[in-house]
């Protein structure tokens, strides 16, 4: 029996708010007539590669008549016994939940560059016309057509991590005081970068208000606020046509994450001349090029449209933003690319829908920050709480002595802390843009951990835009977030208030993660020679069986590698648990009290070798594993400072311990491994102090003797391979096409030691790039093949 893409067996609590007609639905390619949502773009085809392109190119005009086109299930609905489900409880409609066009839009392109598949524009919502229970329609799509339908869900809403603001007239030097040394220290980052117009911020929340002058007063790509989308209200751009705060009551909470993160830093307003700093923000346009707009910010309105002021935003609506923001069709202009998501906003409940989502984030790239909620208490809110925790960045909330604000969600999934405003109070943390309304109110004390998130989101903007420049172009997601966890400052020890951090921990803790965010430690450890290597550990050897007996697995492929995971499914299988020591370099890295050494695990999504894939976890309160996404997944298991409550990331000795996952599943009666045998690794990023002069971030692939390349380049009919290995061993050779597929096996044989050659006919293959893998018995190289005929 197939399987749902989003295994929603626990029923929602009764209070869960949703949409009482619409449900969210992943309906598999042979479900729906696909050519029927196909549609021309105006205008010449633009390649976005080259960097010419107009990153508004679809007009508002067909954006919005796209996505409020509605398709009768009669005209749209390829299966008869599908469509008469769907018919009996009522379902009439379905419209688009993003702009993907099936037709055009099939692959996506991640911030590392590799290519994934795009399946975008099968996720539907379906319009319900009667009081049939949403979940009786969920239920009855996933049960019984498992082989047309992923999954079906209800459209829960997500409620912004907001706080009502007090406003104070002060002065910036006083307002900002989350900014200064005595908070995150950001100045002292500005030494080293201001923001890079390359990198590109997406803000899911209210809109913004682009014409705010610290904003740079437009909207486009040339400006600050660079692109977006209105799901609101079609009628108006992103700042809902609003000046002030609000005919329609709409808040000024997106403006206020905005300016959190890239307001521009020496621009003054008219009607004053205190403006406020964005973190990376730059200094404005009139200074010149290395001091200009800083981070380019892209913002999705998606409030509730039924009730605004309710500060709510309905999952459908999430779900088209995160994709939007995160993909970047190379065929189109669908997809903006980001680099960096900030989500001010929380759900009390597990949802998998919104963890597919994170995922597609994940997988191309995009660092995800995410507001840990306004609840006293350690308690879980989703997205900041979603799992593995290395998809998401978990951000609390302090206040001026950097310990947690009361009022901040804490415990499991916590990573760190970061400044909110305390607007009750004259002590006033986070002063920001608000709405220019007519008044001329520009500016507006901000709180809440809706407040804390973005200054996460501009220093991870400041990092990338730093790496950008520095030419450190490999590193990955977890890499981001495992720098910012290693420079954060720990609560333990506070010669402020140590009466308060006496419940605190040496290290990781559930009240505070691992500490405050510190921009300034952040790039002076940068400064003192502290960089990035990545290892890739293969072979793993032998694994272990977690269980004994056949378990259910729900699995998703994954769209970077298609042939090398399961199909989307259910499956009865066996996990196995890869662990394995490696000793890394004696002449590489200083290791003191002062000069520690941070190790984590990293997916590996865009090596060679991939991590094997996530680790089984199960629904809360149950006994069905949640869905696995085929995503890379390695855990450093050696590292202290964790306190038993995570994995700890602080390694006092060079011997660092992996581990990873394979599925050993029953398709067609025959057990198949996930993973595949030999292709796939543990990989980790050691962030350490070196010994000698710091390098650029580095890669290396451990135990690696095998030397490779081709000749007769670019290739015709064919090539010869030319490979040294340091003895003899078996060697497993292939040709896989750039979405991962293997289009050519080659015979396995035994190579002697030494220099081997091997003549091999590519007649069969097409104009395209390729990549050929060698693969020996401790070794792995990856050799690009460019064929031309």
């Amino acid at each position: 029996m197939w399987a749902t893409r989003f295994i929603m067996i626990i029923l929602p609590p009764p209070d869960s708010p949703y949409k009482p007609n619409e449900i969210i639905v992943k309906f598999r390619p042979n479900a729906l007539l696909l050519n029927k949502l196909c549609y021309g773009y105006p205008g010449p085809p633009i390649d976005k590669r080259k960097g010419d392109s107009p990153l508004n190119a679809i007009p508002n005009y067909l954006y919005y008549g796209l996505r409020a086109q509605r398709f009768y299930v009669d005209s749209l609905i390829a299966d008869s016994v599908l469509l008469q489900t769907i018919k009996s409880f009522g379902g009439d409609t379905l419209r688009r939940i993003t702009v993907a066009n099936p037709c055009v839009d099939t692959i996506s392109i991640s911030r590392y560059g590799d290519t994934l598949l795009c399946e975008d524009f099968l996720w539907m919502v379906l319009h319900i016309s009667n009081d049939t229970s949403v979940i009786t329609a969920c239920f009855l799509l996933t049960y019984y057509h498992q082989d047309l339908v992923e999954g079906a869900q209800p459209i829960y809403y997500l409620r912004l991590a907001d706080r009502d603001p007090y406003p104070y007239d002060l002065l910036f030097a006083s307002n900002q005081w989350s900014l200064q040394r005595e908070m995150i220290g950001v100045t002292r980052a500005w030494d080293f970068t201001v923001g890079s117009e390359s990198i590109k911020v997406g803000v899911i929340d209210s809109g913004v208000d682009w014409e705010h002058c610290d904003l740079g007063s437009g909207f486009g790509p040339e400006y600050k606020v660079a692109g977006g989308r209105n799901l609101t209200d079609p009628t108006t751009d992103i700042d809902g046509g609003l000046r002030g705060v609000g005919r329609d009551g709409s808040p000024a909470h997106g403006t206020q994450v905005c300016g959190v993160i890239g307001a521009l830093t020496h621009r003054s307003c008219a009607a004053s001349t205190n403006g406020v700093a964005g973190i990376a923000g730059g200094w404005g346009p009139d200074l010149g090029p290395d001091l200009g707009f800083g981070c380019k910010l892209y913002v999705y309105r998606a409030l509730d449209p039924t009730n605004i002021s309710d500060l709510v935003i309905p999952l459908d609506q999430a779900v088209t933003s995160i994709q939007e923001l995160s993909a970047d069709s190379p065929n189109s202009e669908y997809g903006y690319g980001v680099h960096v998501l900030n989500n001010s906003y929380s759900f009390g409940e597990f949802d998998e829908v919104l963890r597919a989502a994170v995922n597609y984030a994940f997988i191309h790239g995009v660092s995800f920050v995410a507001a840990r909620g306004n609840v006293e208490g350690a308690t879980l809110r989703y997205p900041a709480c979603t799992t593995p925790e290395s998809w998401v960045i978990s951000v609390g909330g302090s206040k001026r002595n950097r310990n947690r604000v009361y009022g901040s969600a804490y415990g499991e999934g916590m990573d760190l802390l970061a400044p909110v405003g305390v607007c009750s109070t004259n002590e006033s943390n986070v002063w920001t843009t608000t709405w220019s309304n007519p008044e001329l109110n520009l500016y507006d004390c901000f709180s809440g951990t809706s407040s804390a998130a973005p200054h996460v989101s501009g220093t991870i903007a400041l990092l990338r835009s730093y790496a950008l420049e520095q030419g450190w172009n490999d590193l990955e997601p977890e890499d981001y977030e495992g720098m910012i966890k290693a420079s954060c400052r720990d609560r333990r020890y506070d010669e402020q208030l140590p009466d308060e951090t006496e419940n605190y921990l040496d290290g990781y803790d559930e009240e505070t993660g691992w500490g405050h965010l510190q921009a300034d430690k952040l790039f002076d450890m940068l400064e003192d020679g502290y960089r990035i290597t990545h290892y890739s550990i293969y072979p793993l050897g032998y694994g272990v069986y977690l269980n004994s007996t056949n378990e259910g697995f729900a699995f998703v492929n994954n769209p970077r590698n298609p042939s090398g995971s399961p199909e989307t499914g259910y499956y009865n299988g066996k996990v196995i648990k890869y662990r394995r020591n490696y000793m890394l370099p004696t002449d590489k890295w200083e290791i003191s009290p002062a000069n520690k050494l941070y190790v984590w695990g990293r997916s590996g999504e865009r090596t060679s070798t991939p991590s094997g894939y996530i680790y089984p976890e199960k629904y809360p309160g149950s006994s069905v594993y949640r869905v696995n996404y085929s995503t890379g997944f390695t855990r450093v298991v050696s590292g202290i400072g964790g306190n038993g409550l995570v994995d700890g990331i602080i390694h006092n000795d060079l011997e660092v311990t992996v581990e990873t996952y394979q599925y050993e599943l029953l398709i067609d009666d025959t057990y198949r491994r996930f993973p595949p045998d030999y292709e796939f690794s543990a990989n980790i990023s050691v962030f350490g102090k070196e010994i000698a002069p710091p390098s650029p971030v580095e890669k290396s692939v451990i135990n690696s003797r095998l030397i490779a390349y081709i000749t007769q380049m670019p290739a015709i009919n064919g090539i010869t391979l030319i490979f040294s290995l340091p003895e003899e061993s078996g060697v497993k050779i292939s040709i896989c096409n750039i979405l991962g597929d293997v289009v050519l096996h080659l015979d396995n044989k035994v190579c002697p030691s030494g220099l081997n050659h091997k003549d091999i006919n590519i007649s069969n293959l097409g104009n395209e790039l390729y990549y050929l893998r060698i693969i020996t018995s401790t070794d792995m190289q990856i050799v690009k093949l460019i064929v031309v005929k």
